[in-house]
């Protein structure tokens, strides 16, 4: 598996981070896993471009915002139990996917796709025209090798001076 691009935290937290020097007394976060803040609810997922390619695609850690009863549920769930095996939500992106603007705050589904990782985002519900280049690289095809090249350019580009994003 690649390494993949991971935020360390929901955007707006992470400016709020930046302006202040440290994170705000009343985050609680488990990195790489749950955030709690102001009565907002976020959990770190897995997604890939092709998002069907969860083997060779470009691979994302990013957070998505739920709300309060499927945070509870999510983290009151272990990853052998059966409601971890059929866990599926709706939620809203809390980073910018790297290289696309104006993908903050599209509704996506996340779900459980192998029992032993993070959840993944597995539908993005795109409402409205964004950026085209976004749009073909969800569904690009997995042997379509120059169009992953292009999009990984797209993304190492747009990575470079981001303080939010770490290779993991």
């Amino acid at each position: 598996m690649n390494k993949d691009i991971v935020a360390q935290l929901p955007d707006e937290l992470a400016v709020v981070e930046k302006e202040k020097g440290q994170l705000p007394d009343n985050v609680k976060i488990e990195p790489g896993y749950a955030c709690l803040w102001n009565d907002r609810y976020f959990i770190h997922t897995r997604a890939t471009l092709p998002l069907k390619d969860i083997d060779g695609g470009i691979g994302f850690g990013l957070w998505v915002e739920v709300s309060k009863e499927t945070f509870s549920q999510y983290m009151t769930t272990g990853d052998n139990e059966p409601a971890y095996k059929d866990f599926k939500t709706n939620g809203t992106l809390a980073n910018n996917w790297p290289g696309f603007e104006n993908t903050l705050g599209i509704e996506v589904t996340v779900r459980t796709i192998r029992t032993n990782e993070k959840v993944y985002i597995t539908e993005v519900h795109i409402d409205k025209p964004r950026d085209p280049l976004f749009e073909v690289a969800l569904s690009m095809q997995h042997d379509d090798i120059q169009m992953k090249e292009k999009v990984s350019n797209l993304i190492s580009s747009y990575l470079e001076g981001l303080e939010n994003y770490k290779d993991q």
